[in-house]
């Protein structure tokens, strides 16, 4: 299994427009696989997919979906996309950026940023990168209709 760029996961610059309580509460001031993950909103594209367009059950297992992330580390994230059973967030690469939403998104960020879908429920995903401890949630994918 292919594993995140270790520049996306540990980055050595140091935080912009951020104070140190307010990069300790974001999690900005930890990085690493053995982190909890959190889901960050700052690329989200509204436009693609909408959380008013999911029903009330799909809005629940969302919000189960971010209460789960948040007390799971980035390696038991990796760990859930192992090739031969995939569980829990079930973490995928995407292997063609091409076929993602919103190519201006994609094309604004660096080459190294590795997307990747993963598992809100059964039916249900989304996608987006890693910056530090942070999910960069950037598309949902209520019905799994987006290639990667």
């Amino acid at each position: 299994m292919k594993r995140i760029n270790n520049k996306v996961a540990n980055l050595d610059k140091p935080l912009q427009h951020l104070n140190n309580k307010e990069a300790g509460i974001l999690g900005f001031d930890k990085d690493g696989n053995d982190s909890p993950a959190y889901v960050y909103f700052k690329y989200y594209d509204h436009k693609h997919q909408c959380l008013s367009e999911w029903s009330k059950d799909e809005l629940v297992l969302f919000s189960a979906f971010v209460e789960k992330l948040r007390n799971t580390t980035w390696n038991d994230i990796y760990k859930s996309g192992s090739s031969q059973n995939k569980t829990s967030f079930g973490y995928t690469i995407c292997k063609q950026t091409t076929k993602l939403p919103n190519q201006d998104i994609v094309n604004a960020l660096s080459e190294d940023t590795t997307f990747f879908e993963l598992r809100v429920s059964q039916k249900a995903r989304v996608h987006g990168f890693r910056a530090k401890t942070a999910f960069c949630l950037v598309w949902l994918d209520r019905n799994h209709e987006i290639y990667i």
